[in-house]
């Protein structure tokens, strides 16, 4: 039995997500139909393992973001 890899696959699906991209995600951010992300909780950036700790515990529901304000102070 000879195997083959069908290597336009990859591309066709990409194509697909794109497309789907483009009717349905981009349509509904610019309606407001999605809105904004939910925050867990904002670290300061030199607190990372902090951060990684809080996402590994696995209870956020949102964003854990890293606040990179103070870097340029």
């Amino acid at each position: 039995m000879e195997f083959r890899a069908n290597l336009r696959q990859p591309q066709l699906e990409k194509a697909e997500i794109t497309q789907s991209l483009c009717n349905e995600l981009w349509e509904k951010l610019g309606n407001g139909e999605i809105g904004k992300p939910i925050i867990h909780q904002v670290f300061d950036f030199k607190d990372v393992a902090k951060a990684h700790i809080e996402m590994d515990k696995g209870t956020h529901i949102g964003k854990v973001m890293l606040d990179f304000t103070l870097l340029n102070q």
